[in-house]
């Protein structure tokens, strides 16, 4: 089977109206004309399921840790960061949980991207897929190292810079 995945986009004939369930749109993040893109190029592209829904933050773990984007290689030029929250977040969706795409700016080191839930019982949640799935505190003007989510895992995750704001994109 590929791993391609395909998004249908559905509509009630004649109406317009989207049905339940299937990928209703796409978005791509931008800041003015300006349009974030993949490390080949690509610009990053979001589908949204009308039907997904913000998650418990153990249903969101459990969603995480069956979700393979972490275990492909990090190739600069060809898949980075904005390529792995792009795919979280694009299978989140399609498995019916509400994700965003997010935009990360320090104060002393290059961009970084990666995922936002609003889980139902923590609140705002960033993850970082990156390197192995980890646990982001995004708070501005503050260092920003992720934590492993599995602190078993046998990976460490290098600090990414001081945080100087982030963008988020639903």
């Amino acid at each position: 089977m590929s791993k391609m995945i395909l998004y249908l986009v559905g509509f009630m004939v004649g109406l317009g109206y989207p049905m339940a369930g299937v990928v209703t749109d796409s978005v791509h993040p931008h800041t003015g004309i300006s349009y974030y893109v993949g490390a080949d190029g690509h610009r990053i592209t979001l589908v949204q399921n009308a039907s997904a829904i913000d998650t418990t933050y153990a249903q969101l773990l459990k969603f995480i840790a069956s979700d393979t984007t972490d275990q492909i290689e990090y190739k600069k030029g060809q898949f980075t960061c904005g390529d792995y929250a792009e795919r979280v977040q694009n299978n989140a969706e399609k498995a019916g949980i509400r994700c965003a795409w997010v935009s990360v700016d320090f104060i002393d080191a290059a961009g970084h991207a990666c995922n936002a839930f609003n889980t139902t019982d923590r609140g705002l949640v960033f993850i970082d897929c990156t390197n192995g799935d980890a646990y982001v505190v995004m708070q501005i003007g503050q260092f920003c190292a992720p934590t492993p989510l599995n602190p078993n895992a046998g990976y460490s995750i290098k600090p990414l810079g001081i945080l100087k704001n982030y963008d988020i994109y639903w």
